[in-house]
């Protein structure tokens, strides 16, 4: 009987000490929810920077004539990763023309041409890990 009435005693007086607390803004739900729940940090957002790669000319034979196309390309990468990409868009630039030189005419007819572009352009750098390029968005597309 007496542990009942020590547990019922306990019990009212944190109660009322909760109550009494909470109402006069010493204690409120955002600090009792942060002790009962675990603390993850916080996932360190990567600063992404924008190269771009412009006036890209790919000369493309088809025949007995030759279309160009002319690309707009801009590159995300990491920050610290920034440098060596810049360092490599000559290279970028000869993987461009020489994938893109190849292809056949009704490559660059689709409707859906410069999602296509942008997907093998994704495609062909991400064969490359030490660029480190994470989208690839084609800011200009002419076919002529």
């Amino acid at each position: 009987m007496t542990k009942i009435i020590v547990t019922f005693v306990a019990t009212l007086a944190l109660s009322v000490t909760g109550f009494w607390l909470y109402q006069s803004n010493m204690l409120n739900m955002a600090s009792l929810s942060a002790w009962l729940s675990p603390t993850e940090p916080e996932p360190v957002k990567m600063q992404q920077v924008e190269i771009q790669l412009e006036n890209v000319l790919v000369p493309i034979n088809l025949g007995n004539r030759q279309s160009l196309l002319l690309l707009d390309v801009s590159m995300f990468t990491p920050q610290k990763n920034g440098a060596y990409v810049h360092e490599q868009l000559s290279r970028i630039k000869n993987r461009i023309i020489k994938k893109f030189s190849i292809k056949e005419a009704s490559y660059f007819y689709n409707k859906q041409f410069i999602y296509v572009i942008q997907d093998d352009l994704k495609d062909d750098l991400d064969e490359l890990p030490s660029l480190q390029v994470g989208d690839v968005l084609v800011t200009k597309a002419v076919f002529q």
